[in-house]
């Protein structure tokens, strides 16, 4: 990866960091661009994404590479300034380091967690919260519906089912171990980031794993 700009602007760092406005600059990163194609392609008036071009031309986040003729008229050709970009924390308007890290991802886990409902209420009314024991002796906390209380998670895989998966808790792991389950998570979605279909049914993910450092859980 080529060194990222970085960005101390406070109105530049929040436009970054907002995963709204990603979706919507998304384009401008992966090619050059003409507004009227980035318009249709993203179900925007034109008006409306010229404003918030004019915006990320002043903040020297998009540029004009240059123009040239379409349709007998000349259209300017956007590009990103830059491939990558690195907002410091304290070009955010974060209080602190965890809210920081918070705002960067809620949108995403809100947008996860209404498609699990989804695809809950698509099973019928009976859906609701099962607490036990985990596999671990761990307290856990699942959404499931009442007529799916006796199945075992592999019979639900092997069925016609949604295709929906969450777990969430704590493993007691020696470090080398949990190493070794970091590269398989790493593993796992680089395989199926490669099966990627843009016109395929749209799938939301979450991987992650951190190391519990105050043992509150």
């Amino acid at each position: 990866m080529p060194n990222p700009q970085r960005v101390d602007n406070l109105e530049a760092a929040k436009i970054l960091t907002d995963t709204r406005q990603l979706k919507l600059l998304e384009p401008f990163f992966q090619t050059e661009v003409v507004l009227a194609e980035v318009a249709e392609r993203l179900n925007l008036k034109l008006n409306t994404l010229l404003y918030k071009v004019n915006k990320w031309l002043e903040l020297d986040i998009v540029q004009v590479v240059r123009e040239e003729a379409r349709n007998g008229r000349a259209s300017k050709v956007y590009h990103s300034t830059a491939t990558a970009f690195f907002v410091p924390f304290d070009a955010t308007t974060s209080t602190d380091l965890n809210s920081f890290v918070y705002n960067l991802t809620k949108r995403d886990e809100a947008r996860f967690y209404e498609n699990v409902t989804r695809a809950l209420q698509a099973k019928g009314s009976d859906y609701g919260v099962l607490i036990n024991l985990n596999e671990h002796d761990h307290l856990m906390l699942q959404s499931t519906t009442e007529s799916n209380l006796g199945s075992d998670i592999k019979q639900l895989i092997q069925s016609d089912a949604a295709a929906l998966f969450g777990r969430s808790g704590v493993l007691r792991l020696e470090f080398a171990t949990a190493k070794a389950l970091q590269a398989d998570m790493q593993a796992l979605f680089e395989k199926y980031s490669a099966q990627n279909t843009p016109n395929a049914q749209a799938y939301a993910y979450r991987l992650g794993i951190t190391p519990v450092t105050d043992d509150s859980l």
